[in-house]
């Protein structure tokens, strides 16, 4: 059963991948800015030394990727998604699960 957490995360990776398209396709520097600007800031992370210098020169649509990135890690852990990264594996190739539903009519005599 979906829940709302679900779709929530459904509607992040939609903006996320939105975001990253445009990016690519609307700025010059679309595709190289990744690598020699967001590399060198998450290795500032990983070393516990922010430095935001390499963020603050981008647009605003490059900003809203990264922070969106940081959202969906967050949210992935707590949807339903998170099986298809799970072990054991098996979970792919299980087979359908069957649901019966017994309604209880509030009107029955």
């Amino acid at each position: 059963m979906t829940t709302k957490l679900d779709w929530l995360l459904l509607f992040v990776l939609l903006l996320q991948a939105s975001s990253g398209v445009f990016i690519a396709t609307s700025y010059r520097w679309g595709g190289l800015w990744y690598p020699q600007t967001a590399v060198p800031w998450l290795w500032s992370l990983v070393k516990m030394n922010p430095n935001i210098e390499f963020i603050t020169a981008l647009s605003w649509m490059a900003r809203f990727h990264i922070v969106n990135a940081f959202v969906l890690v967050a949210l992935f852990p707590f949807t339903r998604l998170v099986h298809f990264v799970s072990l054991p594996f098996s979970y792919l190739w299980r087979p359908w699960q069957v649901v019966r539903w017994n309604k209880v009519h509030s009107d029955f005599r």
